[in-house]
């Protein structure tokens, strides 16, 4: 991974160092990005995430007779899932009236609960021992943690975040998960008239996509996008080491968003 990289954050907290007007121009059409890591963009500087390479490419290119600017916020936080992306949005995004929601999803959006990894991850870690916080190959589950992970320079929290992903998967149905994820995404349509817009990665399970379809059909203003390029390749990501996307990654993702919207009349008013 880089070692040094330049990060940026505004007044309110997100990516990037640009402030935005309330209420929003006329001629400025926004966007408003929402999800989780794959959105706030770690490990490339702030202007290299996938929103902030959209918004690059938006006021290069100027597709919108009439629009003096483009703007796109990135309210992307590493760990959120669908709910916690859902109320960043309601709570701190909503106000700027955005013209577009964009929310940027992958498997692990859809079968993981980012409030129950939490409370079950700072619960081992406060039932682990002194010697295995310090070592933890003394962990009685140290053989359970994923064996990149493990061997990683990742955090204690991260390796046994992975062991409470994990039991939360196997145990908790996907009826759960649906139902708090529909309501979610419900109340997101409920505070804004904005087109909100999925955009699931590539390999996203069919049974997830299915789950899109569905709110798209029973939700007004509600649109999805299937097979985001993204692949764990060096190209790609900061492979072997992460998954993230990097430069370039992000940088193809951000363009099969444009060609999404424009091809779907979804940008221009």
């Amino acid at each position: 991974l880089p070692s040094q990289v330049s990060v940026q954050t505004n007044g309110e907290g997100f990516m990037g160092s640009a402030e935005y007007a309330i209420p929003k121009p006329s001629d400025v059409i926004r966007i408003v990005a929402i999800g989780d890591s794959f959105t706030e963009g770690p490990y490339v500087p702030s202007a290299s995430s996938y929103p902030s390479q959209l918004e690059t490419t938006l006021n290069f290119l100027a597709p919108c007779q009439g629009v003096r600017k483009f703007e796109v916020l990135n309210l992307g936080v590493g760990g959120y899932d669908i709910p916690f992306a859902a109320h960043r949005f309601i709570t701190r995004g909503s106000k700027y009236s955005p013209d577009l929601v964009l929310w940027l999803v992958k498997n692990d959006d859809f079968e993981e609960s980012a409030e129950l990894v939490i409370s079950e991850t700072n619960r081992m870690m406060s039932t682990m021992s002194a010697g295995a916080q310090q070592d933890l190959r003394q962990y009685a589950r140290y053989g359970d943690i994923d064996k990149t992970l493990r061997d990683s320079s990742e955090d204690l929290w991260t390796k046994i975040s992975y062991l409470a992903t994990r039991d939360q998967i196997q145990s908790r149905s996907q009826k759960l998960y649906y139902d708090e994820q529909t309501a979610a995404v419900r109340n997101v349509a409920a505070t804004t008239g904005a087109r909100i817009i999925f955009l699931a990665l590539s390999k996203t399970h069919p049974m997830y996509i299915a789950r899109l379809k569905v709110w798209a059909n029973t939700m007004p203003n509600l649109y999805w996008a299937a097979d985001m390029p993204y692949e764990v390749s060096p190209d790609m990501t900061f492979a072997p080491h992460d998954a993230h996307p990097n430069e370039r990654g992000y940088a193809r993702i951000a363009d099969a968003a444009y060609e999404y919207l424009m091809h779907n009349s979804l940008l221009c008013h």
